[in-house]
């Protein structure tokens, strides 16, 4: 009877070892895909070839049809041509085409021999996330998480032309002006933008500014466009909806 008992032990710990190690290889095949495969059309953007200032971009196809390369706007303003870093060493230049007015979004012309991601229709809360791009601007990662929820953070980001004219008139008479932030002689003038996102719980750093985040069927839900330094899982995402708006008209 001990015998039989240890037999059925053994049969039973065997099977439930397998189990585990099919969801392990699974795990791992699948990040393979994700990180080899989908992270092929993801693309380092800097301003020279020598890649010490940008970020991250990755081909999409509008709904038009016409390929791109789709990244921030905070990064099509380092340069209006930057140099584009494919994952198998090539490099391309690629030109900022057009900067979305109502997020941090902007589309350069395409990288060729990328493959395009496809863009996701919707997301859900607590879905499972990954994220690809090159934080501190070094070889692509892929970082995995989730969805948090949808929420506003407040950015500093330079002021339009015209607001900085405004501006530099009031400053004149008014110097210590609440809420701007002004350099050494008024050269540069940063403004308090308050943006809407979507907050992700994958680690991200600078360099990963451009970069797609993935579902599990590899599809787009957002363009990671802002971080926490004090909290890397603090990370916030251009909404799906934004980038809908923004590729419908390309």
């Amino acid at each position: 009877m001990i015998k039989k008992i240890s037999t059925v032990l053994a049969k039973g710990t065997l099977f439930a070892a397998s189990i585990m190690l099919i969801v392990a290889m699974s795990a791992l095949t699948f990040e393979s895909y994700i990180y080899d495969y989908k992270g092929s059309s993801v693309v380092k953007l800097t301003r020279t070839s020598l890649a010490r200032s940008g970020g991250t971009g990755f081909s999409i196809k509008a709904p038009s049809g016409k390929l791109y390369t789709l990244t921030n706007a905070h990064i099509c303003q380092i340069g209006q041509t930057l140099v584009a870093h494919r994952q198998d060493g090539k490099m391309q230049t690629v030109s900022v085409v057009k900067i979305y007015p109502e997020h941090d979004l902007c589309i350069m012309t395409a990288v060729q021999g990328v493959r395009p991601l496809s863009i996701a229709s919707s997301l859900k809360k607590h879905e499972r996330l990954w994220l690809i791009g090159h934080p501190s601007l070094r070889d692509a990662t892929l970082e995995s998480g989730h969805f948090v929820g949808p929420t506003t953070i407040r950015l500093r980001s330079k002021c339009s032309p015209r607001h900085q004219q405004t501006v530099n008139a009031i400053l004149t008479k008014n110097p210590n002006l609440i809420g701007i932030i002004v350099a050494e002689q008024y050269q540069y003038l940063f403004c308090t933008k308050e943006m809407t996102a979507n907050h992700i719980n994958n680690i991200a750093y600078g360099g990963n500014s451009g970069s797609p985040v993935l579902n599990k069927f590899g599809n787009v839900v957002g363009v990671l466009y802002a971080g926490s330094p004090s909290q890397p899982t603090a990370s916030y995402i251009v909404p799906l909806k934004e980038v809908h708006k923004f590729l419908k008209d390309l």
